[in-house]
């Protein structure tokens, strides 16, 4: 395959803020068409990569391509061939259906006679003609997000950046959004997509994961799945990223990778005064258990379920609210025996 057919190359791309090294010499193509899965906890570069290929960041040293164009010397370029959507909804909520594709067909330069056939052809693909002239911010989220989608193809990019783009929408919309993705694809469109649930690394033609800054894997799922005798993306995942670190960092993937929404303050040590040598803004001021601990701040019942099964049996106790104990109103988490009590401030 030659370079013309590659929608994204990488060569030694690194970005150093400092003496911090957040993309550490990263190499990887992506081949035209492809959909392709970036994945990594926190603080991986993940954010700090799309950021350099999109144009918005320059690397501190390496080469990288996309769309043909130069990172480093052909920014605005780039920025024309690409599409970006982001996981936080980016329309205008107070603009009607209508009034959002106008306005941004107007951003991407497009002509009004482009403008008027585009928002009648992406009306008839959402299926929201009955919904044309209502308030963007009427819509369901699932809606919201494919529109945002189709909204950031308005100039017809060949390579669209979807970051976290299904995030707290429902399963039957998630499913519904990854048909676009597909058909996108199908049509000859890269796209690069970041995720947090990994039943939808299963969908990607290829996966890349990774870690304090470097690419740890780089292949497909299935491939991915042998390789660590596994059977889902979840397991590859944990298995290549939480293999050899410590309890605080292999809880924290959890967190992140289990669609745990709750905010919790931090993973504290034993004497409640830092995560593992990072200092922390709360100390619990009631006896607890030797051994790490989390103290969650959010009040999420469900996504407090989910936090528990995931730690269940990994000798790690939960601190909550007390109204979220089984003594006030909530008996179905009596049989969590790591559930142990309310936590003050000191």
């Amino acid at each position: 395959m030659n370079n013309g057919e590659f929608s994204v190359t990488a060569e030694d791309l690194t970005r150093r803020f400092g003496d911090f090294t957040a993309v550490d010499h990263i190499s990887f193509q992506v081949p035209r068409g492809e959909i392709f899965g970036f994945l990594g906890a926190n603080g991986a570069g993940k954010t700090t990569t799309i950021r350099m290929l999109c144009g918005l960041l320059m690397p501190s040293d390496g080469r990288a391509t996309v769309a043909g164009f130069n990172v480093s010397t052909e920014a605005e370029r780039i920025k024309q061939h690409i599409g970006y959507m982001s996981q936080r909804f980016s329309l205008y909520e107070d603009l009607t259906v209508r009034e959002n594709i106008q306005f941004y067909g107007g951003i991407y330069g497009l002509g009004r006679a482009a403008i008027v056939r585009k928002t009648e052809q992406l009306l008839d693909q959402l299926g929201l003609w009955d919904h044309a002239d209502t308030l963007t911010a009427s819509l369901p989220l699932g809606w919201k997000q494919r529109m945002a989608l189709s909204t950031a193809l308005l100039h017809d990019p060949p390579i669209v950046f979807l970051d976290e783009p299904t995030s707290g929408v429902d399963p039957e919309s998630r499913r519904r959004f990854w048909l676009l993705i597909y058909e996108l694809a199908a049509g000859r469109k890269t796209v690069f997509v970041t995720t947090h649930f990994m039943d939808e690394a299963e969908y990607c033609q290829r996966v890349l994961i990774m870690r304090d800054g470097r690419i740890i894997e780089l292949d497909r799922p299935s491939r991915l799945r042998d390789k660590y005798g596994v059977r889902s993306m979840q397991d590859v995942f944990m298995r290549a990223v939480g293999e050899d670190h410590s309890v605080d960092e292999w809880l924290s993937l959890i967190m992140e990778f289990g669609q745990v929404n709750l905010k919790c303050m931090a993973l504290l040590d034993e004497a409640n005064t830092s995560a593992y040598g990072h200092p922390v803004p709360t100390k619990v001021s009631m006896k607890v258990e030797k051994g790490p601990f989390i103290v969650v701040t959010g009040h999420d019942l469900l996504d407090l379920k989910h936090l528990l099964e995931q730690t269940d049996g990994k000798g790690i106790n939960i601190y909550t609210h007390g109204e979220m104990l089984p003594a006030h109103g909530y008996p179905e988490l009596k049989k969590y025996s790591h559930l142990k009590g309310n936590y003050g401030t000191a």
